[in-house]
């Protein structure tokens, strides 16, 4: 059984969209190999992360875009 995942951003359901749910993931203390690093998976629609990215970032995050082939990053 599949459970539904909570947008991160605004606390809504994020199953079924085009492009959501996002997974971000999260290393903290990336720098430090081993057992001192964290990681851990959230989630997202992919018009909340957008909104929410730097201008200049959100521009390239052309995998968020639902039309967008893979082909070039």
């Amino acid at each position: 059984m599949t459970s539904s995942v909570v947008c991160a951003f605004c606390g809504e359901t994020a199953e079924g969209g085009p492009v959501y749910p996002c997974a971000i993931i999260v290393v903290a203390r990336w720098r430090t190999p081993g057992p001192d690093q964290r990681e851990q998976q959230l989630f997202a629609h992919a018009e909340c992360l957008r909104a929410r990215l730097h201008p200049d970032v959100a521009s390239l995050a052309r995998v968020l875009d639902a039309d967008w082939d893979g082909d070039e990053l």
